[in-house]
């Protein structure tokens, strides 16, 4: 009896492999010269370990001035047979990507499933109680519109307002109010923080895991303390040094500088208990925040507000 054996090669697909390039445009054919060889190499490596890349599927998307990118011509890369040139708008991790950093694709996006949820939830409203209600809408609305939100920090307010819609119209939802009714005090008696300062929060988060420890090393090196040239009776403050950029749509965004201005807003004694914080005490801290953002977006606020959970 003769069994003949067929050797079997499986291939899998290697998915979210991005590589970034930072050029000026005169050097546009280098550049494309530099990434056709990359591609290359990873192709040649992913087929020496079963791996292979998505050729139809791969996107290309140049990020920057509106009037720099006008200057590029011809820009496409070679992957196997496929030739991939730049598109619009570029998907990574559930966030939209535009040239120009506007994400209004993923804005109007977030906002339009928000609204799905929302308009859902409404055929059966009459049927919930207004608890679950409004841990429905925490779960499927407010959860949404804080994903990455911290990506549309230093956007315009006419840039955020579809997702403030949506939170309107959830708010209006859990009190069965009218479309007409004012939203703010819904909000207010929700303790629902609008959009604009929600995002400041999840910044201050972040900026306070980097100051203490709790985020990864390439988080905690984008912040330093500030050290002024002189003496002066703020100079035991705990503030952070805000780097200054040219571009305040792109470079005044970035996470090393808005994160530093959006903590050196904060009251004193907030940054100041924040350096003193442990991990047992980390959501004392996020208590406080939130309490802080609640008096900042509405007022008068008591301060028995930390106690209450956050949706």
């Amino acid at each position: 009896q003769v069994i003949k054996r067929h050797s079997l090669q499986c291939h899998f697909y290697a998915d979210d492999t991005q590589l970034y390039l930072s050029f000026d445009p005169s050097d546009s054919n280098s550049a494309v010269t530099t990434l056709n060889n990359c591609l290359s190499d990873i192709r040649d490596w992913m087929a020496a370990n079963f791996l292979k890349l998505n050729d139809d599927k791969t996107e290309l998307l140049l990020i920057g001035n509106p009037r720099r990118l006008a200057k590029i011509k011809d820009f496409q890369l070679s992957i196997g047979n496929v030739t991939v040139k730049p598109t619009e708008c570029a998907r990574n991790l559930g966030v939209y990507f535009d040239s120009s950093l506007s994400f209004r694709t993923f804005v109007q996006k977030t906002a339009a499933t928000a609204t799905y949820h929302i308009r859902s939830l409404v055929a059966i409203r009459d049927h919930l109680p207004r608890e679950l209600t409004n841990r429905l809408c925490s779960s499927l609305v407010l959860t949404r519109l804080d994903y990455c939100n911290s990506l549309l920090a230093g956007l315009p307010k006419c840039s955020l307002r579809p997702l403030q819609l949506a939170m309107n119209m959830a708010a209006r939802l859990v009190c069965n109010a009218r479309r007409s009714c004012h939203v703010t005090p819904l909000l207010k008696q929700l303790q629902w923080i609008p959009i604009e300062n929600r995002i400041k929060q999840k910044i201050s988060t972040l900026t306070f895991k980097a100051r203490n420890g709790l985020a990864p090393s390439y988080l905690s090196e984008l912040f330093n303390a500030y050290e002024p040239t002189r003496v002066l009776r703020s100079s035991d403050s705990p503030t952070l040094a805000a780097p200054r950029f040219k571009l305040k749509t792109v470079g005044d965004r970035a996470l090393c500088s808005v994160g530093p201005r959006i903590w050196n807003a904060l009251p004193h004694s907030l940054r100041a208990g924040a350096l003193a914080c442990t991990d047992a005490t980390t959501g004392t801290f996020s208590a406080l925040l939130r309490c802080h953002f609640l008096a900042t977006s509405f007022g008068g606020l008591s301060s028995d507000l930390t106690s209450l959970p956050a949706p």
